[in-house]
């Protein structure tokens, strides 16, 4: 399927924020079955995977969080951990051949090699060293000819690993990428954003750019209305950044989930991180809308007058939830109009409820293998939620930060179901 092309030498590891991001993946995937001493173990990882992300160094995180998931395994860190793959070119002409590189998400505990296999192929990568692999598009489908546009997931074994990448086609995209940057519609530039952050390695997930680019091209020529659209990978309006989903436009008056990620996390941390993002799945098998954002002051506020002014939604309810320093900003709330009707705070930061969210109903969650610090901001919680009328305290053990929204997010949704009105009530303005 495919064909090493060549092995060069290269200065140093260069992991992408998405390589990042499917190592967290991988946490979450052995975190349920892990025994107490691995959790226990991981969670001291995962302060440094918190440090890589807060400082954008995706090598950092990669590499905390592969030692978290190998904790949590009980076995030491491989080699085979480190590879990464990713498509050299972010699309190519449709019916050509596409370049793949493999790459080192970091160097420490790399050594030797690691053997790759795509199809009948077999290949390895060398410590230090990169590797190019050709990929044929014929030999994923025969659809993948000519003039086929599209975009497919390309499957590459390192070690005993499986990795994947999405490969895309598209005629002349560079072109056609470059001329949506002169728009002046704030949807298109969206999506040329969204492309750019991709192309940088900024992405945290692996986004494909055949949808964003029709997308931008379908609005530019106004065939296409922003207003009737779901799913809305980014919005950048100022300060303010999310990422939505959102119910059928038919659907009267909306109820939608805020969302504010912890240090390091941007809009899409709900959407990757907590059980692989079930916090949005959550909200949509309620029929809500779910808007992950970033953590900037004044976001939610923004947030709400894009759904309701740019996107022509009604409200019905708003609730608030956030992990982490995320967590605080979501308690910040009690000035958002309008009020929100429950707040969740996964592991929050600070210690002090303001006067302001006192009649909001407040679930709040904390891990209980943490620093002096956090154990008395949870103390902290526990006596004011105590004092407060429909709130709830909870502990998770073990648990730590990183990994509260895996275990509480079923929870958080449970306690929101306990605030849902009926269609007709008045939403309080604050």
């Amino acid at each position: 399927m495919l064909s090493l092309l060549v092995a060069a030498a290269f200065p140093a590891p260069e992991a992408r924020a998405v390589d990042a991001y499917d190592r967290l993946a991988r946490v979450e995937q052995a975190w349920p079955e892990a025994n107490r001493a691995g959790k226990e173990q991981a969670i001291s990882f995962l302060y440094d995977g918190r440090r890589g992300l807060i400082s954008k160094n995706w090598s950092m995180a990669s590499l905390a969080f592969d030692r978290a998931a190998a904790a949590l395994e009980e076995r030491s860190l491989r080699a085979a951990d480190a590879v990464c793959v990713s498509p050299l070119l972010a699309a190519g002409q449709p019916g050509s051949d596409t370049t793949l590189s493999c790459y080192w998400a970091y160097s420490t505990g790399v050594s030797g090699k690691v053997g790759l296999q795509a199809g009948p192929v077999n290949d390895e990568i060398v410590a230090g060293r990169l590797a190019e692999l050709v990929f044929k598009p014929s030999w994923v489908s025969p659809y993948w000819i000519a003039d086929h546009q599209g975009t497919a997931s390309v499957e590459v074994k390192a070690g005993d690993r499986v990795l994947s990448t999405l490969v895309s086609a598209v005629k002349g995209y560079e072109n056609r990428a470059g001329l949506l940057k002169a728009s002046t519609h704030p949807a298109v530039q969206d999506r040329v954003e969204l492309l750019k952050r991709r192309e940088e390695g900024r992405l945290a997930w692996d986004a494909p750019v055949v949808q964003p680019l029709f997308e931008a091209e379908a609005i530019e020529a106004n065939q296409l209305d922003p207003i009737d659209m779901t799913i809305h990978p980014l919005v950048v309006r100022g300060r303010m950044e999310l990422r939505a989903v959102l119910p059928p436009k038919e659907d009267e008056a909306v109820t939608v989930v805020l969302a504010f990620p912890p240090a390091g996390g941007d809009e899409s941390w709900f959407f990757l991180a907590g059980n692989g993002g079930q916090a949005v799945r959550e909200a949509m098998d309620r029929r809500w809308g779910f808007i992950g954002l970033n953590s900037r002051s004044g976001s939610a506020q923004a947030a709400v007058e894009w759904l309701t002014t740019e996107m022509g939604r009604d409200l019905h309810q708003v609730f608030v939830m956030g992990q982490g320093t995320g967590a605080n900003i979501a308690l910040l709330s009690g000035r958002l109009a309008p009020l929100p009707s429950a707040a969740v705070a996964l592991h929050p930061t600070g210690g002090r409820i303001p006067p302001n969210m006192a009649g909001v109903p407040i679930f709040a969650a904390f891990g209980s293998v943490e620093s002096p610090l956090s154990k008395g901001t949870a103390e902290q919680f526990k006596r004011q939620i105590g004092g407060l009328a429909q709130s709830q305290f909870e502990e998770v053990d073990p648990c730590g930060e990183m990994m509260i929204g895996y275990e509480a997010v079923e929870a958080s949704f449970e306690f929101f179901d306990t605030a849902v009105r009926a269609p007709e009530a008045t939403l309080p303005q604050g």
